[in-house]
């Protein structure tokens, strides 16, 4: 199987992928028995992205070892490293992102809760930190039942008014580069979802300003303007998370493993990221979770808009479809 392993450097003025750094790789991949370099690197945006193509096992779930020591290896220079296909299907039409720490850069629920107990001290004392806890323990674990955690910190907030919520929303900071991907990916006639197991109270906002073409959530249950401290059943978890992911695949007539990616950080995305193959990317995924084999790229140090390189684009290209 041929594979093309994508460098990006964070920091490309004062630490530049060079042939030295193609180099350190070759090494390694050859120390890992990978055969050598195909064809010739290719420069994708110069200093910043380059492509070095091998060849490698039919099943890729084997480059594991090599993916965590070259993580290593180049955790110095702040480079990423990110494997695709070197095949038609390096870019892929559907971009599937999680939402928290993912599409936005905070927890919209525990902002939420923050933002009650500024508001109501009295009636939400604590409120901020006990939710902040459960979604923390749970990013960072895959034995924890997801329904029962967002029940509790519902329970937490039960009697919130929806403006809370709203707040939240509206104060969510979309991550770097992430309309960036989304306008180009557009552009080129694809499509962007957004998936999320928060509540469908932030997806449609979100998802409205990021420039999404649909989202999916958990419906947070308010009577009388406040929230009851439940959801509507079935909750989205990680299970349902990866259906979305199968079920529009299936609907575009689209193989998700070769033709769609996703981008999530923590447990509840891993079968999401398994279920696009090499197109799953773990984005400053929990480092409890990077051992894992559901998952072997990771995005840690650059910004969204980078996952383009790794579907092939080229900085010209990228330019070109932003004018």
């Amino acid at each position: 199987m041929n594979y093309v392993l994508t460098f990006i450097a964070a920091r490309e003025i004062d630490m530049p992928i060079t042939q030295e750094t193609l180099k350190k790789a070759e090494n390694l991949l050859a120390a890992h028995g990978l055969g050598h370099s195909i064809k010739n690197p290719a420069t994708l945006a110069r200093g910043k992205a380059m492509d070095l193509f091998f060849e490698g096992p039919e099943n890729y779930k084997q480059l594991k070892p090599f993916m965590l020591e070259a993580g290593q290896e180049f955790v110095a220079c702040e480079t990423d490293l990110l494997i695709s296909y070197d095949n038609p299907a390096r870019r892929r039409p559907y971009s599937f992102f999680d939402m928290d720490s993912t599409a936005v850069t905070g927890e919209t629920l525990d902002e939420a809760a923050f933002i009650a107990e500024e508001l109501y001290p009295g009636q939400f004392k604590g409120a901020g930190v006990k939710v902040r806890d459960i979604t923390a323990a749970g990013m960072a674990s895959q034995s924890l039942d997801f329904g029962e955690r967002l029940r509790l910190r519902l329970q937490i907030l039960k009697g919130a008014p929806h403006s809370i919520f709203d707040e939240a929303a509206a104060q969510a900071e979309l991550s770097e580069g992430l309309q960036d991907f989304i306008r180009v990916k557009k552009m080129d006639g694809g499509m962007n979802i957004l998936i999320s197991s928060g509540g469908t109270c932030f997806t449609a906002p979100v998802a409205a300003r990021a420039g999404f073409d649909s989202h999916h959530g958990n419906e947070f249950l308010f009577e009388n303007g406040v929230l009851s401290g439940d959801f509507k059943e079935p909750v989205l978890d990680k299970h349902a998370k990866r259906a979305l992911v199968l079920a529009a695949a299936a609907e575009a007539n689209l193989a998700p493993e070769k033709q769609c990616s996703f981008m999530g950080d923590g447990s509840n995305d891993l079968l999401a990221i398994e279920a696009c193959g090499l197109g799953g990317v773990g984005y400053r995924l929990k480092e409890t979770l990077w051992e894992s084999d559901q998952v072997i790229n990771l995005l840690l140090y650059n910004p969204l808009s980078v996952l383009l390189y790794a579907q092939g684009y080229t900085e010209d290209e990228i330019r070109r479809m932003q004018e």
